[in-house]
């Protein structure tokens, strides 16, 4: 806006309004003692102001980010992560981690799309573009499929990460809302991503969130935070995506390797990325097909299995 007036464009509403903004930004180290004020609304509102000031980063990120950490408001907690993640650095990627954890849903919601955000901006997860031929193939293959169903829809699909409390990775996602809801892929095919009726057993959602134990279960049973399953493989063994993974890593969880109780030992990793394992599907060169079985074969134990049970 203010090239456009500097090449001495017309003046109109847009010259008000950076004006306005101009005004607003001026007065914005005033602006900061709010975020200790003694009202939650105020302290909330002054979290929300900030994320439309990128050139205060420096100064108002790391107030937010203790205006966060002192919180029993969630709603004010997860103001000051979403305003955080809109105008910090990917270095913050690590401030938001543990909080993925936490009891609060809308806390951990907000702590994922800041890292979504956050890993989108530093380039973390491939552009969509880079999928393009890959989703034209998976699209082409998937609707040979009789057991198909058709793409879900945007709302279906943020309702489905408000659930998880953290993003799809991209590809997982794209394949959802852009080939199919389930339907294809290998062997069995993949599931649903979240059940619509009582009959559905196991989706992506419902089966991650089936799964993960209580946080105050006594038991020694875990599942991995972030990941999901997408696939049955037969025999209780189960493929799914590691969504906190760089490139979507495939792993397989077999409970028929459990031993004393040692989960670890049941996790192998089946494609160092989704994309890989699709191509590997399009081109029939899988584990899983008839003539590619090989009784020597084995999958690597999955390397970050004790870290993350």
């Amino acid at each position: 806006m203010r090239e456009w007036l500097a090449a001495d464009n017309p003046v109109d509403a847009r010259d008000a309004t950076m004006r306005s903004y101009d005004a607003v930004l001026a007065e914005l180290p005033g602006l900061l003692v709010l975020l200790g004020d003694d009202d939650p609304r105020i302290r909330t509102r002054a979290a929300y102001l900030l994320a439309w000031f990128p050139e205060a980063a420096d100064t108002s990120v790391p107030l937010l980010l203790a205006l966060a950490r002192r919180q029993p408001d969630p709603v004010t907690t997860a103001t000051a992560f979403v305003s955080a993640g809109i105008i910090g650095t990917p270095a913050l990627s690590e401030e938001f981690g543990p909080y993925l954890d936490v009891e609060g849903r809308l806390v951990r919601w907000a702590a994922a799309i800041s890292i979504a955000r956050l890993a989108g901006r530093a380039g973390a997860m491939p552009g969509m573009n880079e999928y393009d031929d890959l989703l034209e193939r998976v699209s082409a293959r998937a609707a040979a499929s009789e057991q198909h169903r058709p793409p879900v829809t945007a709302d279906a699909l943020a309702t489905a990460e408000e659930r998880l409390a953290f993003p799809l990775h991209p590809l997982l996602a794209a394949l959802y809302r852009q080939v199919g809801d389930g339907g294809f892929g290998p062997e069995y095919t993949l599931f649903p991503l979240a059940r619509t009726t009582a009959a559905e057993e196991d989706t992506v959602v419902d089966g991650y969130l089936d799964r993960v134990p209580p946080s105050d279960a006594d038991t020694w049973w875990s599942w991995p935070k972030g990941v999901v399953p997408i696939l049955d493989w037969g025999c209780a063994m189960i493929a799914a995506v590691d969504c906190l993974s760089e490139d979507g890593t495939v792993l397989v969880f077999d409970p028929n390797a459990i031993t004393d109780q040692d989960l670890a030992g049941a996790w192998h990793v089946d494609a160092g990325s989704l994309a890989e394992w699709l191509r590997t599907w399009l081109a029939g060169s899988g584990w899983y097909e008839e003539d590619m079985v090989d009784e020597e074969f084995d999958m690597p134990l999955w390397a970050d299995a004790a870290s993350r049970l």
